[in-house]
């Protein structure tokens, strides 16, 4: 579902003639996913792999730091990006191109690789940078770029959908503060049971593996529920859009209607 609606994003950035970058695990099934394959198939659509001890990334074992490999693919149709972000690792045997063994991306490490390291984040920006300057979009003068006032004042949000966002976002905290409650009292009640089961007075967070599962799960679910509540508000305040400019089309068509009948009297 939220691989799907990111997808209908970068087929709206590419429609509209603006840019998307998309970055997943390079072995990951996602990238065989209908939804991707249908992305990858457009034009300028290209798609690029780097492996992460190139930029820097690393993770600690035994108390050094070790290049961390993490092959990952990078989807976008700014071709400098995908220039940008190619570099492989050319070492053999574990070990990296700069002759340090390689760790694995797991545990703590794996926690840590969520965080781009500062070479990627410059490699991204730099190939941001030059497309926007091969495009004509920026040029050497120019700092940043800015959207058109008509652009801009289609983002801003009317009083009608500021009070839909508010009312999407507080059923989504009831939500949430439902599930947090209902998997409070379920611990509430395994702790109380093994209290008793071992004698102690005091709570003892002792679970047994089915019901560590259940609760693993339980939080699971309620992660999924929020990020689908911020999709659904997300998607709702698109839709508005989408009809308010559909409502000024038609009222533009209507003023050019009547400058033309006024026109021909």
């Amino acid at each position: 579902m939220h691989l799907n609606f990111v997808c209908s994003l970068y087929e709206e950035q590419i429609r509209a003639g603006r840019f998307f970058l998309h970055e997943h695990p390079a072995g990951a099934t996602s990238w065989e996913e209908p939804s991707v394959r249908r992305i990858k198939k457009l034009p300028d659509v290209r798609v690029s792999r780097v492996d992460a001890c190139q930029y820097g990334m690393t993770g600690l074992s035994h108390g050094s730091e070790y290049p961390v490999k993490k092959p990952t693919c990078w989807m976008s149709n700014m071709k400098h990006v995908n220039e940008a972000l190619s570099k492989t690792c050319s070492g053999t045997g574990g070990l990296c191109s700069t002759g340090t063994e390689h760790v694995s991306c797991t545990g703590s490490r794996a926690e840590k690789a969520a965080v781009y390291p500062l070479r990627l984040c410059r490699a991204i920006l730099f190939g941001i940078r030059n497309h926007l300057r091969a495009t004509g979009w920026l040029h050497e003068d120019t700092v940043g770029i800015m959207m058109e006032p008509e652009e801009e004042s289609s983002w801003i949000m009317s009083n009608e959908e500021q009070v839909m966002m508010k009312q999407i976002m507080m059923e989504r905290e009831m939500a949430e503060a439902t599930l947090q409650a209902g998997t409070a009292a379920h611990r509430g009640a395994v702790d109380a049971r093994n209290a008793r089961r071992h004698g102690h007075s005091g709570v003892k967070r002792t679970y047994d593996a089915l019901t560590k599962q259940v609760l693993d799960d339980e939080l699971v679910l309620q992660g999924k529920a929020a990020e689908m509540s911020c999709l659904e508000a997300m998607a709702s305040v698109r839709l508005c859009r989408v009809r308010r400019g559909m409502d000024r089309e038609r009222k533009e068509a209507h003023l050019y209607k009547v400058d033309l009948h006024k026109q021909r009297r």
